[in-house]
């Protein structure tokens, strides 16, 4: 049980198939199942299922005990900066990949390419 729920991960891209509340409420449902009680050991472990750059957001103690209601509140408040960011670099990543479909692949396309830009007029 902690394996099938420690394979469950949380990412943005896929939130059509799983939103972050039912990615928590399903691991938390399998730990339990599993016998896994221990608050902090479920923290740390949904913590590593998050999409990353919300993971990055949400920092846990290390001196104390997590809490699961912790975490949930954590969460609820850095989901919307973390989805903003991941919205952004789809965005730059989709620009970047158009720019480099849009290089001229060899000498022919280059020369004219670089042809088209000495024709301009600035």
């Amino acid at each position: 049980m902690l394996a099938e729920a420690d394979k469950l991960q949380h990412r943005f891209a896929s939130e059509d198939k799983m939103t972050i509340q039912e990615y928590l409420d399903k691991r938390l449902q399998l730990y339990n199942e599993a016998g896994e009680i221990d608050d902090d050991a479920q923290v740390r472990r949904l913590h590593g299922g998050l999409d990353p750059l919300l993971a990055a957001l949400i920092d846990l103690n290390r001196e104390t005990t997590n809490k699961v209601s912790e975490l949930k509140t954590k969460i609820a408040t850095k989901e919307h900066s973390a989805r903003a960011a991941w919205k952004q670099q789809q965005t730059w990543i989709s620009q970047s990949a158009r720019r480099y479909d849009e290089r001229p692949r060899n000498n022919f396309e280059r020369t004219r390419y670089q042809e088209g830009f000495q024709n301009r007029t600035y």
